[in-house]
């Protein structure tokens, strides 16, 4: 009889082993990154010396980002363009970003405050009843100054003077708004007027 023929037992499977996961940025997420350096190193150049003091950085950054605003000549210029470059995607850039935000912010609260000084200006010379408005929201209690530069200002106007009183509305206007957004930053200032503050046109 021929020999029964051995079943051969299948050949176990091999182990499936994890393919490295591949966590090396690609070559799109670094250029991505590259030209935000890029924008982020074009951004500080296009601030003034004082101003890079309140940007955290390397001090050899923002040496090479100062000696830039010296130079005229186009090819000292393109090279220490490169420079930066260099030195910026050694720079962690987080706090750079923030810290320029937080400047944005206040330069768009500082525009703001000055078309609304501006807005009240031109409101108190227009409008008589402008200033009791303008005494209760900023709870003015010493108002007789501001009153009478815009008589003054009324006055300028219908005779056709130099806008010498109207100047000085707005910048007194102005001081107004700015210390009462400093008592708002502060958490100590309030709208509110008290109840002794003069509220209406004497």
């Amino acid at each position: 009889m021929p020999e029964k023929l051995r079943k051969r037992r299948p050949r176990p499977e091999p182990e499936e082993l994890d393919e490295p996961v591949d966590d090396t940025p690609s070559k799109t997420q670094r250029k991505k990154e590259m030209h935000a350096l890029q924008d982020l190193g074009e951004r500080l150049l296009e601030l003034k010396p004082e101003q890079l003091q309140a940007i955290p950085m390397e001090e050899s950054l923002r040496d090479a980002i100062t000696a830039m605003h010296s130079l005229k000549a186009h090819e000292a210029r393109r090279r220490q363009q490169q420079f930066i470059g260099r030195l910026m995607r050694d720079a962690d850039p987080a706090p750079i970003r923030e810290a320029l935000a937080a400047r944005d912010g206040q330069s768009r609260a500082a525009a703001a405050n000055l078309h609304l000084a501006e807005r009240w200006r031109d409101r108190l010379i227009d409008e008589e009843t402008a200033l009791s408005e303008f005494a209760r929201e900023y709870a003015l209690r010493d108002w007789q100054s501001l009153r009478s530069l815009v008589v003054e200002a009324r006055k300028e106007r219908s005779e056709s003077r130099p806008p010498r009183r109207y100047r000085e509305v707005f910048r007194s206007v102005r001081e107004i708004l700015d210390a009462a957004a400093s008592k708002t930053a502060s958490g100590n200032g309030a709208n509110t007027a008290p109840d002794d503050v003069i509220t209406t046109d004497r």
